[in-house]
């Protein structure tokens, strides 16, 4: 019937009720399995995502010896990789906005929680550019440091991924950057 909150709710009830029988191990993961499933997609709010990786968390120390950890922990990171996709599509919005300040802030993010993310070469790339436009819409007096952050952002990208395919066209906005600092 996919009512996932009510069958998690009956499967803590019988893990409450006999927390020693046999079954218990095997309804506390079905509990926090559920939450799982009720977790939707990237585009909506992430309320449940978030409960759903406390539950599986919550079933992970309960029962740390069991042979469902490892899948439990393979389930967290499915929802780690969904709560990355959206803080990421989200900075791209504010990206294609052209609001280059919360762009910046959203990607800095992104980098903070997730810093295992397979999309790192990506977020430099988009930060290196981020900064640039952001640094050409300041004011005079802060114009030279956020180059500065454009360039650095650059040479992040260059030295953890010297064979990237965005450095080319990068390359003309570094080089851009730092003619506008010297001027």
């Amino acid at each position: 019937m996919k009512d996932y909150i009510v069958a998690s709710f009956y499967f803590k009830r019988h893990v409450r009720t006999y927390p020693q029988s046999n079954e218990a191990e095997e309804a506390a993961y079905m509990a926090a399995y559920c939450y799982y499933l009720d977790s939707p997609r990237y585009s909506l709010d992430q309320t449940n995502t978030y409960e759903a990786i406390r539950e599986l968390q919550a079933f992970i120390d309960a029962y740390s010896s069991s042979d469902k950890v490892e899948e439990a922990n393979g389930l967290i990171d499915d929802l780690r990789k969904k709560l990355e996709t959206k803080d990421l599509n989200i900075a791209l919005m504010y990206y294609r906005m052209r609001d280059y300040m919360a762009a910046i802030k959203m990607f800095e993010n992104v980098m903070k929680r997730f810093p295992d993310t397979e999309r790192r070469e990506e977020i430099f790339y988009y930060m290196t550019l981020s900064y640039f436009e952001f640094a050409e819409q300041s004011i005079p007096e802060r114009r030279k440091e956020r180059f500065e952050s454009a360039i650095e952002s650059y040479n992040n990208l260059l030295y953890q991924y010297p064979e990237s395919e965005y450095l080319n066209e990068l390359a003309s906005v570094n080089e851009k950057a730092r003619a506008r600092i010297i001027n």
